[in-house]
């Protein structure tokens, strides 16, 4: 399993979904309080399916410069590792504690 890195800046896509890391909020994400979500206003998921993926992080918000992610991969954040959660088709749960 691949734990990727990423910044405060960074956009994850799932499917038409679009989450941001921002601990502060946790209205858009009750289960996942560090994470904003917004509707994607592209098609990702004619892109994801292509693409073999289910679904990327858009580095720095750019689509054109993308990591594919997978099922069970785990996504964290670069400067917070409590900040994590694992792709799970295209929804997203937190990894059990060790």
């Amino acid at each position: 399993m691949k734990k990727y890195l990423i910044n405060d800046d960074d956009v994850i896509t799932v499917g038409q979904n679009l989450y941001r890391i921002d601990p502060e909020n946790s209205a858009e994400c009750k289960e996942f309080p560090f994470l904003r979500c917004e509707k994607a206003s592209k098609n990702y998921n004619h892109r994801l399916i292509q693409d073999g993926a289910d679904g990327e992080i858009l580095s720095g918000g750019n689509d054109k410069n993308a990591t594919p992610i997978m099922q069970g991969d785990i996504i964290a954040s670069n400067l917070d590792d409590d900040l994590a959660f694992i792709l799970i088709s295209d929804h997203s749960m937190k990894p059990k504690e060790h």
